[in-house]
């Protein structure tokens, strides 16, 4: 969750500073990675590629829509609703934080960490995708194998390993997840019985 202190102006010229929160779940991360071909990062090159400022503005106001929301009070939740969504867009909060990740890409990717889940901002970190394109480190050696490494080590992938999956890899990692559930729904519960 990324808690973001934005200052802006309300409609009768007043200065307001307000926290606003933005999160998104694993599955709702997955959704974005998977909505857009070729994964979000891939989605983006080809936007900047491009020079479409329209479909980067989409995005922007995609992601945001889908983010905001407010932390329940006990910390269990966190809530989005139409209502939330309406309050944030209807302010200039949203004009100053949209301008601010149309024109600072250092902060964009800042702020596309920040609103992952804990897990993907490590692995984010871990292969250094958190950096600008030119301090990401290049890639001096071809892959071994055609397989990703969660393939070759029989295991389930992370969000960022799904990036630019095929369709069969895609199949095989939600089987590899389902088969995983049900092992863990066949172990004995272990109790404490009298003897």
């Amino acid at each position: 969750m990324l808690k973001k202190t934005i200052k802006f102006n309300d409609v009768d010229g007043n200065t307001l500073e307000e926290d606003f929160y933005f999160n998104l779940t694993k599955a709702e991360a997955l959704e974005i990675q998977f909505s857009h071909h070729g994964g979000l990062e891939e989605h983006v090159k080809q936007i900047v590629a491009a020079k479409q400022v329209d479909k980067l503005i989409e995005l922007f106001k995609e992601i945001l829509v889908k983010t905001v929301g407010r932390r329940s009070d006990d910390g269990r939740r966190f809530i989005k609703s139409k209502e939330i969504t309406d309050d944030f867009l209807q302010t200039e909060a949203y004009s100053e934080l949209f301008l601010q990740l149309a024109t600072d890409s250092e902060f964009a990717i800042q702020f596309m960490k920040g609103i992952m889940p804990a897990d993907i901002q490590q692995e984010i970190e871990k292969q250094g995708l958190d950096k600008p394109q030119s301090e990401q480190p290049a890639i001096t050696e071809a892959p071994s194998s055609s397989e990703p490494a969660w393939i070759t080590e029989g295991r389930a992938p992370t969000v960022i390993e799904l990036q630019g999956a095929t369709p069969e890899q895609i199949q095989l990692a939600f089987q590899r997840k389902q088969a995983s559930q049900e092992q863990k729904a066949d172990l004995p519960v272990v109790g404490h019985g009298l003897a």
